[in-house]
Parts: C-alpha cells; sequence; structure tokens
C-alpha cells in the first residue's frame, strides 16, 4: 500500500454553514495507517466557537502547534530572513526577535517585513515602531495597498480582493 497525504489548508476560513467539511473529518483512530490528514489552520482560541466545538473530533490526533515556541520555525524563519537580507542584517538576533515579535510569528507577515526591509521601505530602527500584531492586518493591507499602488500588480490585488469579497457575501 502506498501512504496519502491528504491537505485541508485554512480551516479556519470556513464559514459557518451546515454541513462542511469539519463534519465529515474523521477521529484519527479511524484513519489507516497509510493515510494522514494535515489540517491548517488558526490557533484554537482565535477560532469562532461553533468551529472549536466541531474541531472536537480532531482532539484523539496528533497536533503540532507551529509558534514562536517552536525552534524548527524559529530556525525556519531565520533562514528565510538570512536568504533575503543576507548574513550582516541576520546576525543580529535582536532584530531577527523583532521582526518575528512584530509579525506574531505568522509567516506572511515576517516575509513581508523582511522584504520590506530588503526594499528599503522599512528600517531596521523602525520595525520596534510597528503596529502591535493585534493591529497588524491593517497595516499589512496598507502596506500592501502604497506598495502596488498604480501598478499592474496592484489592479490585480484589487480585482481579487473585490472578488473575494462578493463570494463571501454572496455565501453570507
Amino acid at each position: 500500500r502506498r501512504a496519502l497525504l491528504v491537505v485541508i489548508d485554512g480551516l479556519d476560513e470556513l464559514a459557518e454553514e451546515r454541513p462542511s467539511i469539519v463534519d465529515y473529518l474523521p477521529r484519527a483512530s479511524m484513519m489507516p495507517p497509510e493515510v494522514t490528514l494535515l489540517v491548517t489552520s488558526r490557533r484554537q482560541e482565535e477560532l469562532p466557537a461553533w468551529l472549536r466545538e466541531k474541531t472536537g473530533t480532531l482532539q484523539d490526533a496528533q497536533l503540532r502547534r507551529i509558534d514562536l515556541n517552536d525552534a524548527d520555525y524559529v530556525a525556519l524563519m531565520d533562514d528565510y530572513a538570512g536568504s533575503r537580507l543576507g548574513k550582516k542584517l541576520v546576525r543580529d538576533e535582536s532584530l531577527l526577535k523583532t521582526l518575528r515579535d512584530r509579525s506574531d510569528g505568522r509567516f506572511l507577515y515576517f516575509a513581508f517585513l523582511v522584504q520590506r526591509l530588503k526594499d528599503g521601505d522599512l528600517k531596521a530602527e523602525d520595525i520596534g515602531k510597528l503596529a502591535d500584531p493585534e493591529h497588524l492586518v491593517p497595516q499589512y493591507l496598507d502596506a500592501l495597498r502604497q506598495r502596488y499602488a498604480n501598478t499592474a500588480a496592484g489592479d490585480l490585488i484589487q480585482r481579487v480582493l473585490l472578488w473575494m469579497t462578493a463570494a463571501e457575501e454572496a455565501y453570507a
């Protein structure tokens, strides 16, 4: 028999509807040994109450929380920054820690901050002045808007976001 990996990414993005994919997730003990189910989501405490209840079926599964307490994940983030910024900046552990903290350990935001440093539109000494992690999304979107304003990429991003918003409203 061959191994099978089933990936369900963004479980936290589900709209509350019945039935949903979460209703069909089997308990880990019911899965054949050659099948691995990989489910990604935001932290359990960030999920809406209805989804926290439904993910109870995953409680017998092997869970791995990937965050800033995971040494492998932190090393991955640091390696990423090193590959983009060069070894000079990356040797500054306080800079890396500030980047990780300001991104709340979320790789997308971390990569965005690293890219801004690389491009020169964010200075290392200004990272500490960035918004706290709970206010990061609006700041991230504003920075994207400024960065890509009046460009073909910006037009595409805007169209995709509008399409996603319209689709979400249609199914709300």
